[in-house]
Parts: C-alpha cells; sequence; structure tokens
C-alpha cells in the first residue's frame, strides 16, 4: 500500500497508544485510483464524451476524464462533469464509471472495506445542485443488478438551504428492487467545496437484513455506526456494482466531481495504510470487528401498550462509549467530543430533525382514538435557545382514549439507545401557567411524562422517564425522574423503581436538563445521573436503563393518563453529544452585553446562564481590591440583570467576574465568564 493513499498530513496515533504495527493487516483487492492515466482499472465510463454507445440522448451533456489535478493521491485523479440540461437530451444524467462484480466483490455473504476520495469545486458547481429531491445528486453507489436501483447510495441533498452530503442504506422486499420498505438516512453534515472528503465503508453484503451491515467513516470519523441493513436487493442474480461519478435528474446547471484513490481490501488497516487522515490534520481511526450474531431487525414498537403504533429503525451499531467516540473524534476542540451528534431543537422550522410526531391534530395518522386530542406545534415564542421551540398540547380527554399524547421521537440510531452505549442529552421544558390551569393527573405519580427513552420492544414502555408528580404531595406539582427495573422475562412486571423528586414545579419558567446514561439491560451495568437547572438532582444510580438489545429510543412532549383538562408544555435545544461540553453549549455562562457605568458608583451587569441558576458577581480594580460583589439568580429564560453598588474610586478599569453556582464538574464555560471594562476619566 503506497504511503501516499489518504495521507494528507501527519496522523498521530500514539498518543491515545494505537500504533500502525497495532492495527490489523491486510490486502487491496482492488484499486482504482486512475494512475494509469485512463479508465482502465474500471469496466468502462459511463459518459457522452467518452462514447463507446452513451451519448447525451442516454447520459445527458457529460463527460468523463482523467486529469493531473487536483489530485488527492499520487499524480491522477477523474473528473467527473455534467452540464446544463438541454432539450433532447436524457432525463436522467450521468457521468460515472463502475467496476464488474467481481472486482467490487458485490456477492452474497463477503465483506471488505471500500476507500476513496470525493471533492467537489466550487467553480466547478456554479448553480449547486438538484434541489428536488433528498436522495438523488449520487456520488458514489453500489449498483443492485439491471434496473433495480441501490440499496447503499452516497450524494448531495440540496433541498434546504445549503447542500449536505448523505448517506441512504434502503431495505427492499423480497422480490422488489424500485420501493423501499424502510431507508437509514444519514446527513454527514453541510458540503465543503474544494475540500477532499476522505470515505472508508465496511459492508457485508447480504439480501439478509439480519446478515447484512454497513458502517460508514468521514474524515477519520465515524458517522454511520455498524448498522444491519440489507446491503443488496433479494431479486434474481443478487450481487451489486461499485458506481462512482456523478449521477442526477434533469437540471440547468453544471455539476463537476472528482474521485481519487478507490480501493477494496479485506481490512480496515488494507485501505488506509492503517491510518485514517483529515485534511485539517490529525485524526485517528478505529477498527471495528464484524460480528456473526444477528439483531432483531426493523420492529413496530408501541408507545402506549394496544393503543399508538410508531415504526422505529433499529440498526444496532458496534458497542460505542464515550471513550470510544473520543477516539474517533478529529484533534479540533470544535468537533468530536465537544460537538453534539445529533440535534432536535426544532430550528427547522418543522419536526424534520424527529422521526415522527405523535399528534393528533397535527398528524392524522394518529387519531384521537389512539393518542387522544392533541396538538404539536414549532413556535417562534418562547424559546429557549435560538429562534424555534415546540408546544405539545393535550386537551380535554373525552373517553375516546385510555391516555392522551402529543410526543415527538427520533430512532434508536440516532438517540445512540444501544447497549453498551454512554451518551449526555440536554434539553430544556417549559410549563406555561395558562396552558395548564386545572394542573395534573394526580393519581399516580408516574406518569405526565415530558421526557422518555422509550424500549424499541412492544409493548415494554420504557425504563428511563422524567415527568410532573401531582400524587405523592396532594396539592404541589413536583418535578421526578424513574428508572425501573423489569423482569427480564416480563417487562410489564417492575423489580424495582428509583423514583427522584428533582424539586418543585415552577410556572412560567425553563428547566433546564442535562442527563448521562449508560445504555444497558444488565442493572449492575446500566446507569445514569441527572442535573437540572446546573444541580446535580440525581447522583449516578445503576439499573436495567433498557429492557433488551433492540434498544430505546428519545421522546419527549407529553404524555398522561386520561384527564379532563388541558395540559401544555414547550421543549427546546434537545441534543445528543458524547460529553458535558458538547450538550451544554446553551448554558454556557456569558456576559450578555459588556457591563455598564449607569452612576458614579453603579455598574449594570446583564449576562446569561442556565435557568434559575444562582450567580455571584464580582467587581475588582485595577489593583484587585474588591469594590463591589453581589449573589442573585438568573430568572426563568436564563437572563440576569443587576445595579451593582460599587466603590472605584480612581479605578482606571474594571474587572468583573461571574460565577454560576452551579455543580462543579459542568464545564468551566457554563460557571465562568471575566470581562475588563475601562471606565471613563
Amino acid at each position: 500500500m503506497l504511503k501516499g493513499l489518504l495521507v494528507t498530513s501527519v496522523v498521530i496515533l500514539v498518543a491515545i497508544g494505537i500504533t500502525p504495527g497495532s492495527l490489523p493487516s491486510g490486502g487491496i483487492l482492488f484499486r482504482g485510483d486512475y494512475e494509469t492515466a485512463d479508465f482502465s482499472q474500471w469496466r468502462e465510463p459511463q459518459s457522452a464524451c467518452t462514447g463507446n454507445g452513451y451519448s447525451a440522448a442516454n447520459v445527458g451533456n457529460s463527460c468523463a476524464a482523467v486529469v493531473s489535478a487536483p489530485a488527492h493521491q499520487g499524480s491522477r485523479a477523474g473528473r467527473f462533469q455534467i452540464g446544463a440540461h438541454t432539450s433532447g437530451v436524457a432525463d436522467a444524467e450521468r457521468a460515472e464509471v463502475y467496476a464488474p462484480v467481481a472486482e467490487t466483490g458485490g456477492s452474497e455473504g463477503r465483506e471488505w472495506y471500500y476507500a476513496w476520495s470525493t471533492m467537489f469545486p466550487a467553480a466547478g458547481n456554479p448553480l449547486g445542485f438538484l434541489p428536488d429531491f433528498e436522495n438523488w445528486n449520487v456520488f458514489t453507489d453500489f449498483h443492485n443488478p439491471g434496473p433495480c436501483n441501490s440499496n447503499i447510495q452516497l450524494g448531495v441533498n440540496a433541498t434546504g438551504a445549503s447542500p449536505l452530503l448523505y448517506f441512504e442504506d434502503d431495505n427492499f422486499p423480497r422480490g422488489n428492487c424500485s420501493k423501499p420498505s424502510s431507508m437509514l438516512y444519514t446527513d454527514l453534515g453541510k458540503l465543503q467545496f474544494d475540500h477532499w472528503y476522505d470515505f472508508v465503508l465496511h459492508v457485508k453484503w447480504s439480501r439478509d437484513p439480519t446478515v447484512g451491515f454497513v458502517e460508514l467513516w468521514l474524515d477519520g470519523v465515524k458517522v454511520v455506526p455498524l448498522a444491519y441493513r440489507q446491503t443488496m436487493a433479494d431479486v434474481s442474480g443478487a450481487s451489486v456494482y461499485w458506481k462512482q461519478g456523478f449521477y442526477r435528474s434533469a437540471f440547468g446547471g453544471l455539476n463537476t466531481v472528482y474521485h481519487d484513490g478507490a480501493v477494496r481490501g479485506d481490512s480496515f488497516a488494507a485501505v488506509t495504510d492503517g491510518t485514517s487522515t483529515t485534511t485539517k490534520g490529525t485524526s485517528v481511526a478505529t477498527t471495528t470487528p464484524a460480528t456473526n450474531s444477528a439483531p432483531t431487525t426493523t420492529t413496530p414498537s408501541t408507545s402506549a401498550a394496544g393503543t399508538t403504533t410508531a415504526t422505529v429503525p433499529m440498526t444496532p451499531p458496534a458497542v460505542t462509549t464515550v471513550a470510544a467516540a473520543a477516539r474517533n473524534a478529529p484533534a479540533s476542540a470544535e468537533s468530536g467530543r465537544a460537538r453534539p451528534v445529533w440535534r432536535g431543537d426544532y430550528e427547522t422550522g418543522t419536526f424534520a430533525q424527529w422521526s415522527d410526531v405523535q399528534a393528533s391534530r397535527t398528524n392524522r395518522e394518529y387519531p384521537v382514538s389512539s393518542v387522544g386530542d392533541s396538538s404539536a406545534t414549532v413556535l417562534s415564542a418562547p424559546v429557549r435557545q435560538g429562534a424555534r421551540a415546540a408546544e405539545f398540547v393535550t386537551y380535554p380527554n373525552t373517553g375516546h382514549s385510555d391516555a392522551d399524547r402529543s410526543e415527538v421521537l427520533t430512532s434508536v440510531s440516532e438517540t445512540g439507545g444501544f447497549g453498551g452505549q454512554e451518551w449526555y442529552y440536554a434539553w430544556s421544558t417549559r410549563f406555561p401557567s395558562a396552558g395548564n390551569r386545572q394542573g395534573f393527573w394526580s393519581r399516580g405519580g408516574d406518569f405526565n411524562v415530558f421526557t422518555q427513552w422509550h424500549s424499541a420492544n412492544d409493548p415494554c414502555g420504557n425504563n428511563l422517564q422524567f415527568g410532573v408528580d401531582s400524587a405523592t404531595a396532594p396539592g404541589t406539582n413536583r418535578l421526578y425522574s424513574d428508572l425501573t427495573t423489569k423482569n427480564p422475562r416480563d417487562c410489564d412486571q417492575d423489580v424495582r423503581n428509583a423514583h427522584a423528586i428533582l424539586g418543585r414545579l415552577r410556572f412560567d419558567a425553563w428547566y433546564d436538563f442535562v442527563v448521562r446514561v449508560k445504555w444497558s439491560s444488565d442493572p449492575t451495568v446500566g446507569f445514569y445521573e441527572a442535573w437540572m437547572n446546573g444541580i446535580q438532582v440525581v447522583p449516578k444510580t445503576y439499573g436495567q436503563t433498557m429492557f433488551d438489545s433492540r434498544g430505546v429510543y428519545w421522546k419527549q412532549g407529553f404524555y398522561r393518563a386520561a384527564f379532563p383538562a388541558t395540559n401544555s408544555v414547550y421543549s427546546d435545544g434537545a441534543v445528543r453529544g458524547p460529553s458535558l461540553e458538547a450538550v451544554t453549549r446553551t448554558f454556557r455562562l456569558s456576559f450578555a452585553a459588556r457591563p455598564r457605568l449607569r452612576a458614579r458608583n453603579a455598574l449594570e451587569v446583564s449576562a446569561r446562564s442556565f435557568a434559575q441558576a444562582r450567580l455571584a458577581i464580582v467587581v475588582q480594580d485595577d489593583r484587585g481590591r474588591v469594590v463591589g460583589s453581589r449573589r442573585v439568580r438568573s430568572d426563568g429564560d436564563g437572563r440576569v440583570r443587576s445595579l451593582l453598588p460599587i466603590r472605584s474610586g480612581s479605578a482606571s478599569r474594571l474587572r468583573v467576574s461571574l460565577r454560576a453556582l452551579v455543580s462543579p464538574r459542568l464545564p468551566v464555560a457554563t460557571r465562568r465568564a471575566q470581562i475588563v471594562v475601562a471606565l471613563p476619566r
């Protein structure tokens, strides 16, 4: 393996205890890196300019060529261009190369690693991309035979304001290869023009979704955890062949993409030379061994037994922990452990970040007989962060349902809800007084749920939930969390319940939650801990955090027993990440404006912090002497405004220090802030 393959900068592995010699060895079985200066490594190019049976009439105004610049490795790369659509040419336009099934290794039961690099030049894509579909603009796919669609493809989603890279794996019914029965669709992030992307794909080819699997690394970071999927269509002559280039529907603009370094090998080390790099510098590659155990496939899961059914994608990955996430992260502090890996903050203005909406007035798939009379709405006020939040309303029960719910949910994969995984979750919740005038259902202390992680095993409910307890202290509404351990043979039988009271509910104020969970069906392994408004309200508590290996999926909104009154709750800022730093950015302590001298002896200080948090303000002069101090509390929106008496004397400047009196385990950025203010002379 040439050292040039996928290497653009020095890779530092020793720092975390991984050396090239410790990685598994292997060999390259196919190479399509264009170093021959032609397309002879591939079966053939499919473009109008290269001919050989292909013309504008069947592939559009397209051209594939081998070029010497830009090249990502060696001295050659492939350039694939499609010009503006014109009348009389094909509606499906392509400039691609492909490798035959044998070179692809695309047969039932075979397992391989594939690596390649892709770059989109800004000058070669002046009008962007076809914006009509989320899953077109394909630059790499593994094609099923004949007219069949692909199970696995990567492309550009240009339906939004900015183009995004995506990965897709479709499951098709037996004998069908045109209309998928389920889809694993992963947003890989905003497309960066003029940037070489390094991809590594690990696939086991199978028509059986309990046998086949995929996982994907992008620029050295695992972006698609190991997911059991159908990787080739269950049709006659089942097989796949590798294609790269560009493929789109008719579009009135130029598209250009460069590919380089394509290889197939029998190990991660083989296709990356034992390393994986990014163009930014240091990164780390990890190797995930294939597993022979077949998990349960996509399963209908029920949120309320016998009432509501939601299809939840189940894609069991290799076990990933917070430590493993750190090893997969690039060196930049702005990514990896410091960045959320999933976000459901409603900033899209819709519920598109979530997989489903369970509210009868919002989604006709959930009638009143299933979820009661309920609605879910994205709105612009009140918000805890950004410009959007969601309101979930359950209206008076009229006897048509046993329970009422207005909730959103995301998939098991987006939740990270598989056994052995450990994640941090954060969100904010607010109960408006006007929307809860008659209180809450009060016949038990374990309902009125506003956040839960639901079992993907129908109908096993949840092990971990947060809600409003209006029963254990009559006349008082208190926030609670429950961790329930169930009988492994009967999920309807609770063995133990840890019911934690988090504090008294205050209406019209945001509550900021941070929760750390290790998912496990073993109560000696699984645990959770929780912070509310910066204070740790649940210490590390061991218990069964998931019922079985099918996993859990995250839900938020409101879920209650049948109740003859309206309840309303706002939710905002939901994120999942590998560290406290990744999920607490919204709650960072910061100055809302520079402190201002309102009078000779009064300083106005405004700041942002956790909602309802205590803060200490200390002001020092240029000699370090304390000239003013005060303890204050942020309001229900996390804002602080204080007019602080000071004794500035002859000082020319003041140092203003803020300290949030919250858990010392939280990141320093959430606890401390400082600024120097020059005084007028």
